[in-house]
């Protein structure tokens, strides 16, 4: 999306919390490839990898333990966005303990953001399609969980630019309870609708 504005909120997240592991795959032509697996060194540590890998028309989610690789029983259906010629991928983060996963797809549309068990006996929609206008808001693609384990930050960024050249581009930074679905603002950063100030933001 917009590069620059997903640079703030980097920063925020940053300094709101220190998250947990994220992992991007990527898929290809090949029906069975995995790429983009991002690992950092917490995930070294415990020897354990989790990562999403594209397999047909579903998105299966593996466990790289040692030398081992299994599926943990997770899978989700790809969603494809006729409209767009970017690549599919998903974004994911998992919980503290291990037991949870909060993913993103893109370039699915209207944008969600689920919640999975890790081993497949739960998936439900966490954050439903931004509301009023869904297809002036996109969601960034950093997940990150809190670190008690209790709540998941995102970031969804709204163009509300009118013909005029008035109003403001927001990108919001949010937290939501998994329990309750209670959302926070955390974060606000605003930016000017004016031609060169889009046009910065639309090319990073």
């Amino acid at each position: 999306m917009k590069k620059a504005a997903v640079v703030l909120i980097i920063i925020a997240i940053t300094l709101v919390l220190s998250g947990c592991p994220q992992t991007t795959s990527k898929s290809s032509d090949s029906t069975d490839n995995t790429n983009d697996k991002t690992i950092d060194d917490s995930q070294i540590k415990n020897k354990a990898v989790v990562y999403f890998k594209r397999v047909g028309g579903n998105w299966i989610l593996y466990k790289l333990q040692g030398k081992d690789s299994k599926a943990t029983g997770l899978k989700v259906k790809a969603k494809k966005n006729p409209s767009s010629e970017d690549d599919e991928q998903i974004y994911s983060a998992v919980s503290p303990d291990g037991k949870q996963i909060a993913y993103l797809q893109k370039p699915a549309w209207p944008h969600t953001i689920n919640l999975a068990n890790i081993d497949g006996s739960s998936d439900e929609e966490l954050v439903g399609p931004a509301k009023p206008t869904p297809t002036h808001a996109v969601y960034e693609n950093s997940l990150q969980w809190s670190e008690d384990g209790k709540s998941v930050i995102y970031s969804v960024t709204w163009n509300n630019c009118g013909e005029d050249g008035e109003g403001s581009i927001d990108t919001i930074l949010n937290k939501i309870d998994v329990d309750s679905k209670k959302s926070e603002e955390l974060n606000r950063e605003e930016n000017s609708c004016e031609e060169d100030q889009v046009r910065s933001i639309l090319s990073g």
